[in-house]
């Protein structure tokens, strides 16, 4: 089982902890990681527990716990100022220390071959390069994995970064850029354009059958790859949330809709606004996402999405050889002005889980910058000055809600990432 890869292979040079007496009490608090920047976006040190506040729905709550860096038993040593703050008389005992010279912070760097173009890949290929030949965190240790149809660890967790900068080096990554599915999206695109123009020739009656049946197929096949990516980013959340360290995903990639075969459903509807069944689709894969937000935030797991597509270009017509046909062109120009906003809508929502996934768990998500490596920077430092606060919910009732969390710097021109909320369960 993939599960069983990551712990046992993936984090190999992880301490694990040592087994921690399960202790009841009746207080709960919540632990939000957070970062600080300044108007330059620059990661800001030396900040106090006073100079924070938190609010669960906009209700002020107490900190009642603080660190400036991150440390594995802040979940079991600040439990217990908890419980006395509260009037419990529940005794904690402290867990065993780790090591002196293990890790505090684990980077996980995830690249998605699955859909990214090729182009796209090697230039993600040559960011890392260039980070890496000049990254060092004593602290730190790093882990590469490819994201494609199937997860594939490419360097197991090191505290060498000479080890990732191999690795990028190796076949086996490289062959992972070309396991790509984007390419079969912007084919598929163009085929339906083709049909619905009369470049390749169907008779008009049957014209919105076979489309229907066309966007049904293609859509199916993204849809079955779009909950096996799902599946396997949340292995890997699951995994990660395991490690006794702070905790950091770097996803990169082009981006994917949430709505397999949103891009075939918008050319159609440019086509038959009228019609329908061109107007929605039930493959919305949305809640499958919320799965993830759930559980990174449950275990702090924090995600920093980087979109490799770098600065969006304008939407492109392709229209593919059809462009010899010139009547056809002028015919069908309402539909094409319509098709070419609507791939700008695309290729905004492409973007949306990586958005939802950095906003949800605290960190950035970096776009629109065909500077990679300064999103790679800015990713890596903001998890050396991080801070965590701790909070007793002053609703304790573990009603199964949404509780939003906004955490605020008592100083001007600051910004804070921070996990946007939890739900409050029993366990």
């Amino acid at each position: 089982m993939f599960y069983s890869l990551v712990t046992c292979c993936l984090f190999t040079s992880a301490l694990a902890p040592a087994q921690i007496p399960t202790i009841k009490t009746n207080v709960r608090q919540v632990l939000v990681p957070a970062v600080v920047t300044d108007g330059k976006g620059h990661p800001v040190s030396g900040l106090e527990k006073s100079d924070f506040a938190v609010f669960e729905d906009e209700i002020p709550q107490r900190i009642v716990a603080f660190r400036k860096t991150y440390d594995s038993s802040l979940e079991t040593t600040d439990l217990a100022a908890v419980s006395h703050a509260a009037g419990g008389s529940a005794a904690v005992v402290p867990p065993s220390k780790v090591g002196p010279d293990s890790p505090t912070r684990t980077y996980l760097v995830c690249v998605d071959t699955l859909h990214s173009s090729f182009a796209n890949s090697i230039q993600v290929r040559r960011a890392l390069t260039k980070f890496f030949q000049k990254e060092h965190d004593e602290n730190g240790q790093y882990a590469l994995m490819k994201l494609s149809r199937q997860i594939e660890v490419i360097q197991d967790s090191t505290r060498d970064p000479s080890l990732v900068l191999a690795a990028l080096a190796s076949k086996k990554f490289l062959h992972g850029a070309l396991d790509s599915e984007s390419s079969d999206i912007v084919s598929g695109a163009d085929t339906l354009r083709k049909m619905l123009m009369g470049v390749i020739p169907i008779p008009p009656l049957d014209l919105k059958h076979q489309v229907q049946m066309f966007i049904t197929s293609r859509a199916e096949r993204t849809a079955i790859l779009t909950r096996i990516f799902q599946q396997e980013l949340k292995n890997i959340i699951d995994a990660t949330a395991s490690i006794p360290t702070q905790r950091t995903i770097v996803l990169i990639s082009d981006g994917f809709n949430l709505v397999p075969g949103r891009e075939l459903i918008g050319i159609a509807r440019a086509y038959f606004p009228e019609e329908p069944q061109f107007r929605f689709t039930e493959r919305d894969t949305q809640p499958q996402l919320n799965e993830l937000l759930r559980l990174a935030q449950k275990n702090n797991v924090v995600v920093h999405a980087i979109d490799s597509r770098g600065l969006s270009p304008p939407a492109a017509t392709g229209l593919g050889d059809a462009s010899h046909s010139g009547d056809a062109i002028i015919s069908h120009a309402p539909a094409l002005n319509e098709m070419m906003k609507d791939e700008d809508t695309v290729a905004w929502e492409n973007g949306s889980a990586m958005a939802q996934l950095a906003a949800a768990t605290g960190g950035i998500y970096f776009h629109d910058n065909n500077d990679l490596l300064a999103g790679l920077h800015r990713a890596f430092d903001d998890e050396r000055e991080r801070y965590v606060v701790a909070y007793s919910p002053s609703n304790d009732s573990a009603d199964g809600t949404y509780r939003k969390i906004r955490v605020q710097v008592k100083r001007k021109n600051f910004r804070v990432y921070a996990k946007s909320g939890y739900w409050a369960t029993a366990n």
